[in-house]
């Protein structure tokens, strides 16, 4: 019997390949893996793609939209219609955006007009079945008392959808904290599709109020999401400042 001993030896070695002006370097080392970079000299990970920039059809990585997967794959990262996908342990699951941050604050006061606080851009067929909208704010107000509240409501492309109101408050004049949630889910899309929202003020020290609603919107036609407060007396003791917005967007698993 014939014994053969073989060994695999590895180098450290570099190639670079340039394709009208892309740069593709591989570098392979001792410990035996390859980096590869794309537009990159001296990839620093397995792959190393080059920066973006600011012109159109510049992004580093960008994934065409097709259909998902018939079984799910652990470790796969799918893309179908406008929602991204990522399966762990064989179940998928889609991606969480945030969308629409406020950058400033907001005060609504002395006045008992309703006043937009938070606004989202939805283009035609963003909505789809399934698609929830989670918008949260919060910030403080303060209150002349005798039971003066604020209403808060949201929109779809002008259609009332939710209302809900702050709790009343007995005495007045010192900030309170306040946190407002309202989530909005499609249940059916087209030109007299369906979304339903639940809302919620919470206060510093009351029982949260809720509300919900729903409204019939056109979902392939762009829709604006607006959410609004209103004070019931205008007084210069009711303020109202929102510190801090955003809104998630979550889309059905399939």
């Amino acid at each position: 019997m014939k014994t053969t001993n073989k060994q695999t030896k590895h180098f450290n070695t570099a190639i670079t390949i340039t394709f009208c002006l892309i740069v593709i370097s591989i570098f392979a080392f001792t410990n035996s893996y390859a980096q590869v970079g794309i537009g990159v000299d001296t990839p620093t990970a397995i792959l190393h793609l080059q920066a973006g920039t600011a012109t159109a059809n510049t992004a580093p990585l960008k994934f065409t939209a097709g259909p998902l997967l018939t079984t799910p794959e652990p470790g796969a990262i799918e893309y179908k219609g406008h929602t991204f996908y990522a399966t762990s342990y064989l179940v998928r699951r889609s991606i969480v955006l945030a969308q629409d941050v406020d950058l400033a604050p907001v005060t609504v006061a002395n006045t008992t007009a309703e006043t937009v606080v938070h606004t989202e851009e939805m283009m035609a067929n963003y909505l789809t079945a399934g698609k929830v909208i989670i918008a949260r704010l919060n910030g403080s107000f303060l209150t002349s008392g005798n039971g003066q509240i604020f209403t808060v409501r949201l929109r779809v492309a002008g259609t009332l959808v939710c209302t809900v109101t702050s709790t009343g408050q007995s005495t007045g004049l010192t900030p309170r904290a306040f946190e407002i949630d309202l989530t909005s889910t499609v249940r059916s899309i087209g030109s007299s599709g369906t979304i339903v929202t639940f809302g919620k003020v919470t206060q510093d020290n009351v029982a949260p109020n809720s509300g919900i609603g729903t409204a019939s919107i056109n979902t392939t036609g762009s829709n604006t999401m607006t959410i609004s407060v209103q004070w019931t007396e205008a007084s210069a003791s009711n303020s109202l400042t929102i510190e801090q917005g955003y809104t998630e967007c979550v889309d059905s698993n399939n």
